[in-house]
């Protein structure tokens, strides 16, 4: 028999020669009961360790297989106490608590600002579903399931993913920390993975229900039309636009030391036919302040049919209006500049060329942005590969 002997939940659980636990005393783990050598007197002690309260207690055993016996008798009886709480615990903690709870840790943990917010606005989806008063105990998992199945009904995979990953972290921190006697399963779905080139037909229904007028509409014309990035459109200038020439000129938000801080670029049509609609001499193309990604997303999902019949719904005891998610590609506005880049090459640009006109550091960035959609491009490139090797008659 080693120098110490454990048990924990009716199992061996440690091994340790000083006969020290390995647990915590302040964790909220069941009790746990050791058997150790004291120096300098004989026999085996059992060392008892209530978690929860933090108590320790010494009393000496029998020796040998005797005080194993006896040690598992023990912790069985302290466990089945320990079940007792735990499920009186659990069944005393509502759904505002468990919340509550995860937000007190979260605060503790110095998370980011975001990272709060973001949890602030899933709570609030939370208590949608579950009345704040309701028992944690009522969140099962059949219930998450059936959340779950509504919430991918409404919103997009980002939303329900986050709502989720908020009610698992709170369920989790919950049973770890002594609070809720079972963890049940949930499921969060995988993200989709985001489209990298827009299809043709896409960007003809995109193009044919382009409104420039409208501040969306018209970034979403500039990132389709050049390329740029989206940061640099909203920084532009109507002074920027060279019409004669159908050329962009910008400081450029992304570059590298030795990159020329100006970049010119082309206007591919029909953008320069949409812009003369709403010409100006001077002053921004946009005013006021923007939230990057989310508008444009929304934006083009829209104006594709991802977003369908509106519904209306409580949300924190306030009633709102939103729209269903239709399942579909998911275009964020990065997504338009692989677009070009792969249009241009497919056209016969080379890849010099295709570099300069978006702006890229290197060949291997525009290789990088390449989306082969078919194989025609590599067939002309066979033609024209075998027109120079064949000799002429």
């Amino acid at each position: 028999m080693p120098n110490s002997w454990g048990l924990a939940a009716g199992r061996r659980w440690s091994q340790n020669p000083q006969g020290e636990s390995t647990v915590s005393p302040t964790s909220p783990h069941p009790p746990t009961v050791s058997l150790c050598r004291r120096k300098g007197l004989t026999g085996w002690w059992m060392r008892i360790n209530r978690h929860p309260g933090r108590t320790w207690e010494s009393c000496r055993t029998e020796d040998g297989p005797t005080a194993r016996r006896v040690a598992a008798d023990r912790v069985r009886d302290l466990l089945a106490e320990w079940r007792g709480d735990a499920e009186a615990r659990s069944a005393a903690l509502t759904v505002e608590g468990l919340l509550g709870y995860h937000r007190a840790r979260l605060r503790a943990s110095e998370v980011s600002a975001d990272h709060l917010a973001k949890s602030e606005w899933a709570y609030r989806h939370l208590l949608a579903r579950w009345p704040a008063q309701a028992p944690a105990e009522a969140i099962t998992g059949r219930a998450i399931l059936e959340y779950s199945a509504d919430l991918q009904e409404r919103y997009s995979p980002g939303t329900v993913r986050g709502i989720l990953v908020v009610l698992r972290a709170a369920l989790a921190a919950a049973h770890r920390d002594g609070r809720l006697s079972r963890l049940p399963d949930v499921p969060v779905p995988a993200m989709p993975r985001r489209a990298v080139r827009v299809s043709e037909e896409d960007l003809a229904v995109l193009w044919s229900k382009l409104d420039v007028r409208k501040p969306t509409h018209l970034l979403l014309a500039l990132v389709m039309g050049t390329g740029m990035r989206e940061r640099d459109a909203l920084h532009l200038t109507w002074e920027a636009i060279d019409w004669r020439a159908r050329t962009i000129t910008f400081q450029m938000s992304k570059r590298r030391v030795g990159q020329p801080k100006r970049l010119t670029i082309p206007m591919f049509s029909p953008l320069p036919e949409r812009l003369e609609a709403i010409r100006r001499d001077l002053g921004p193309l946009f005013s006021g302040t923007w939230r990057r990604g989310s508008s444009l997303r929304r934006t083009v999902a829209s104006m594709l049919g991802h977003w369908g019949e509106p519904y209306t719904h409580q949300e924190g005891g306030r009633t709102v209006t939103r729209r269903r998610w239709v399942p579909g590609p998911a275009y964020g506005p990065h997504a338009f500049r692989h677009t070009l880049t792969s249009r241009l090459v497919d056209a016969g640009a080379t890849l010099h060329e295709t570099m300069q006109a978006m702006g890229h550091e290197s060949i291997k960035t525009t290789l990088g942005y390449y989306h082969q959609q078919d194989a025609a491009p590599v067939l002309r490139m066979r033609d024209r590969l075998e027109a120079q090797l064949t000799p002429q008659k």
